[in-house]
Formats: structure tokens, sequence, C-alpha cells
């Protein structure tokens, strides 16, 4: 499967690129994470023996240029393994990092913001496919809404309105003005 525009995450001046499955799981490219951790990565079995079969999976990405990469990506229990596994400083501040901000923003959001860096045209292009097709849902929602449909949540907010309004003397006045 080829994916392209990865998220990327930027910790401690490393990016660290993150796709997201069907099902909304993260997955990171291990090679980014190993660079992270300061963990010795050669694209070997080594490093990636401890983690389960299930937690890594090969995935095609296409980078800025367009052409396609073959990376190893891990799930997030296969990052916190990794993490653990390692007894230095910038491990503990990666697996903070990942713990307070981006998992609990994509648990809540779908997604981890980092704002728009206008100085990366991939990050542009990837945000403007983003707002383009939700836009494109939007609208499309809104076309499904015939004007009875419409007509109809019309008069029942103005029921709804006229009843919460009605026992208070200020408006009672309002109405017969």
């Amino acid at each position: 499967m080829t994916q392209n525009l990865p998220a990327i995450f930027n910790f401690k001046n490393h990016e660290v690129r993150i796709h997201i499955d069907d099902k909304g799981s993260p997955w990171f490219v291990v090679k980014d994470v190993c660079k992270v951790l300061d963990i010795s990565w050669n694209g070997d079995k080594v490093t990636l023996s401890p983690i389960k079969e299930e937690w890594k999976m090969g995935l095609e990405i296409q980078d800025s240029l367009g052409r396609t990469q073959k990376v190893i990506v891990i799930s997030e229990p296969a990052v916190y393994k990794l993490s653990f596994r390692s007894r230095k400083t910038e491990a503990e501040k990666f697996t903070d990092w990942i713990a307070e901000k981006v998992l609990p923003s994509i648990r809540k959001t779908g997604h981890y913001d980092i704002g728009l860096d206008l100085s990366n045209p991939t990050a542009v292009l990837y945000k403007l496919s983003q707002l383009a097709l939700e836009h494109a849902q939007a609208t499309e929602q809104f076309e499904e809404l015939s004007m009875s449909e419409v007509g109809i949540f019309y008069e029942a907010f103005k029921e709804v309105n006229k009843s919460l309004f009605d026992n208070i003397p200020f408006f009672i006045k309002l109405q017969k003005v």
C-alpha cells in the first residue's frame, strides 16, 4: 500500500513521520523514532527483534519529490517498547512528549495540530487538501437537504424559541409590538 503526505511532527529538531491507518491508529516511521531515541538504525532486525510482528509493517510512502520509498512503520505500543528499552535521556524526553502531547491530541481531535508551517510546501499542500476534502463533504451533506427539510428545521427552531420565551413578560411585550 502506498501512502503519501504523512503527518510530520518535530521533536527536538528531528522529524517524526506518522501515518494514521483506517482505524485512526498512528504508525510511526521506525527510522525517525530511532533517530530521536539515539538508537542506531541500519534497517536491521536487531533493533526490531523485541517488537511483535503485528506491531510493525512495511509501507510505501512518497517523499517531497514524489519518489516512492519503502519504510518500516511501528505501532504506538512498539514506540513505547523501544522508548522503554533505551536508557538515554532523549528516550525519556521523547516518551514524555508522545504521552503528553501527541497521543492525547490524536485521541481528542484525530490529529496533532502543529500549526501550519508555510515554509514546508508539503505540509501546506497536505493541509489544503484536508480543508478541501472537509469543505466538499460539508457541501455535499448540505446539498442533500431539500428545501422542505431546511424549512422544517427553521419552523422547529421558531417553536423552540417561542416556547422558551412565551412566559417571560419582557418578551410578551416585544411580541405585541
